[in-house]
């Protein structure tokens, strides 16, 4: 082996050394579901949705005591739990939760359970959307006014194909929609 092979083989040493002492990501390393979840969190924002602990109704001390009530369940999933305690900086088993970490850990776990992801296991996938709404009736504009009737509809088709094993997943998609409005400009 030449002197030139023996430092390109060192330089290369240092440099995955050095990737892994930054904590880096070794690519082509997969992620679980949970934190593909988190990666897409922390690109996009965390997702929207209606928190079982404040709808319908809100009960004072609730989302504590649900945390405490979710803790073992959650603790019990090592994947889940795993990858909670890693992105939100919480100490790693066998350390206990005081209870703000406990909230922490039961607020993440929200968040998780609001993005659902369904895997492809061809490799590929079509889907399919159809929509429709139709609306009628009548109703013034004015108290003085004369009613209005009123009758429309809408229609949405969307057929798509997506490349799970491309990487970014791409998906190519077509779309049609068609809304009626209503046939009196009044």
């Amino acid at each position: 082996m030449s002197v030139r092979d023996e430092v390109k083989r060192a330089l290369a040493a240092v440099l995955l050394l050095a990737a892994m002492a930054c904590g880096t990501t070794v690519p082509g390393t997969p992620l679980n579901q949970y934190q593909l979840k988190f990666r897409i969190f922390d690109q996009f924002g965390p997702p929207a949705f209606c928190d079982p602990d404040f709808y319908p109704i809100a009960r004072a001390g609730g989302e504590q005591a649900s945390a405490q009530s979710n803790y073992a369940q959650i603790r019990d999933n090592g994947e889940l739990y795993s990858a909670i305690v890693e992105h939100e900086h919480l100490p790693a088993v066998p350390a206990e939760l005081d209870d703000a970490q406990k909230l922490t850990l039961y607020r993440a776990f929200k968040r998780l359970r609001a993005l659902v992801l369904q895997p492809s296991g061809t490799g590929h996938a079509f889907d399919y959307t159809v929509e429709g709404a139709y609306q009628f009736g009548n109703w013034k504009a004015t108290a003085v006014s004369a009613r209005l009737d009123q009758r429309a509809y809408a229609f949405v088709a969307n057929v798509g194909y997506t490349f799970a094993d491309t990487y970014g997943t791409p998906r190519v998609a077509i779309e049609y929609a068609y809304g009626s409005g209503d046939s009196n400009p009044t």
